[in-house]
């Protein structure tokens, strides 16, 4: 007997919304169609075709290109996205799997719904691992720039700061968001040992790191995975790469101290299985994103 199958692809130019999830809201609505696809008894499928970063990733068994006669035969790719409610999402996913139709969807469902994240079982994890190890080529880039930062793997802390899409590109100082942010990492004390900084504001990030001697940073380019910007660039290949890189010192981790807390932290600490601690802002300003 032939199970169904469930294909997903990551899709640049969403015509749902104007922008695609980052990947911490894809990975998260992979862990969805995942859990689905196991109580359903479906196959689940990643097109590698669909976007670059998974040229960073090794084959294996839930790659599947546009070769595959199951893209052929469901070209057009559902997208369960915002704006529709996670609650829309969810019972319209439901819907499709208990259906037994095969499917080619991209959704950033909560995998958990309607709780946000929590725990996943060992398939689940095993799965979603095994799609995103990297290449040995880009495994080496990882390691060459621990060894850059003079760290080894899960024996420092990360601090992930989260100042917003607003500022990712027009990369600014905004007094009142670096004094908020002092505050929170000297009230709690979040910069106790050697910590390494992932943030999405360079400027802050550098502003930080001439106050804490504990703090290392490595100068990645910015970028949210769905903004319409990298698809344009000359420079999308390293900018995918760069996140990547992020994403992977978080994962490389011991603990993760987050402010405000982000998908794409979240989910890096699932996936390395790290502590994961969230504070918030005091100071609620218009171009942060909360």
């Amino acid at each position: 007997m032939t199970s169904n199958y469930c294909v997903t692809s990551y899709i640049e130019n969403c015509k749902t919304n104007k922008q695609s999830p980052g990947l911490g809201d894809f990975i998260r609505g992979c862990l969805t169609l995942i859990k689905f696809c196991e109580k359903c008894n479906y196959k689940f499928y990643i097109n590698k075709d669909s976007h670059e970063m998974f040229s960073f990733f090794e084959n294996n068994d839930f790659f599947i290109n546009n070769d595959d006669d199951k893209i052929k035969e469901n070209t057009d790719v559902l997208e369960l996205l915002p704006p529709l409610s996670y609650n829309i999402i969810n019972n319209r996913l439901e819907e499709l799997f208990f259906s037994k139709q095969n499917m080619h969807v991209m959704t950033s469902a909560f995998y958990n719904y309607p709780n946000n994240y929590g725990e996943i079982n060992n398939n689940q994890y095993n799965i979603i691992k095994k799609i995103f190890t990297p290449t040995q080529t880009f495994q080496k880039e990882i390691d060459d720039i621990l060894k850059e930062l003079d760290v080894e793997k899960n024996k420092y802390s990360i601090l992930h700061i989260r100042t917003g899409d607003q500022l990712i590109r027009n990369d600014r100082i905004e007094p009142r968001l670096l004094q908020d942010l002092i505050n929170i990492i000297d009230k709690n004390k979040l910069i106790k040992e050697t910590t390494i900084l992932v943030a999405d504001s360079n400027k802050i990030a550098l502003e930080l790191k001439k106050r804490y001697n504990l703090l290392k940073y490595y100068n990645t380019k910015k970028i949210h995975l769905g903004d319409r910007y990298l698809k344009d660039s000359l420079l999308k290949t390293e900018y995918i790469k760069n996140t990547l890189i992020d994403f992977y010192l978080m994962y490389y981790s011991k603990n993760i101290n987050a402010i405000p807390g982000s998908g794409f932290s979240t989910i890096a600490s699932l996936i390395g299985k790290q502590n994961y601690i969230l504070y918030s802002y005091s100071n609620r300003n218009p171009f942060m994103f909360v």
